[in-house]
């Protein structure tokens, strides 16, 4: 929705080992990354995103925090001449925490405020993404 509404291109963020297709498996393999403040290897190809100015960066939470491949995402490349945008599903809790991780932890890059939705109501959410782009000056 955020690229069709932008006219922005949707570039993936992808861990070399990947994340088991199993529910239950992959929030244990989630659970230790967490845990351990891991770094996962990604498959990096950023090349395209060199001449972009906004990266809206999309992301499940986790314990209310990002997955830690975004970390390795943010620490894998200088994005200090560009906005972030942090976007998220949550179970409940909302984007506060990730977000406030993420200002804190890359005080160097300047992020726009962000946009939680439930898991569950992605599909219902476009009136208030919508609203929340107009909020940030899309």
């Amino acid at each position: 929705m955020i690229a069709e509404e932008t006219g922005g291109e949707i570039f993936s963020i992808q861990t070399v080992s990947g994340y088991p297709n199993i529910y239950d498996e992959h929030t244990a393999t989630a659970t230790v990354e967490v845990e351990e403040d891991a770094r996962p290897e990604l498959i990096e190809n950023t090349e395209e995103l060199e001449n972009a100015d906004v990266l809206f960066i999309g992301f499940p939470i986790w314990w209310n925090r990002a997955p830690r491949a975004i970390l390795t995402f943010l620490e894998s490349n200088d994005f200090s001449n560009k906005q972030i945008v942090p976007f998220a599903t949550h179970g409940g809790n909302g984007l506060t925490n990730s977000q406030n991780e993420l200002e804190l932890l890359y005080p160097d890059y300047e992020f726009l405020p962000g946009f939680g939705v439930r898991g569950g109501n992605v599909e219902a959410s476009e009136t208030n993404l919508q609203d929340w782009l107009t909020e940030i000056g899309f």
